[in-house]
């Protein structure tokens, strides 16, 4: 499994989870990023989501966690997105 199939599997199981459609994104850019010391890159993609009406931001980051490989995947509506407090979340990863 690629990291595209294991991103949108992720997907899957979280709107699955929650009750909701899946949503689909658009990959925008990637963006390199150091999480634990580790050079990786974030994947920042737009979509829409609440059955095709509100638009929403992406970002997936795979990295090395405790126990091996990790996917940190943070989803949320565009007009929501503050970039400063994801900064900050993936800042607080030790």
């Amino acid at each position: 499994m690629d990291q595209a199939q294991l991103e949108q599997t992720l997907r899957d199981a979280l709107a699955s989870s929650a009750g909701n459609e899946t949503a689909q994104a658009a990959e925008v850019e990637e963006i390199p990023l150091t999480i634990r010391g580790e050079e990786v890159t974030a994947t920042i993609g737009t979509g829409t989501g609440g059955g095709g009406t509100v638009p929403i931001r992406i970002m997936t980051v795979p990295f090395t966690g405790n126990g091996g490989p990790a996917l940190l995947m943070f989803q949320t509506a565009e007009a929501d997105w503050d970039q400063t407090m994801v900064d900050e979340f993936i800042a607080s990863f030790r």
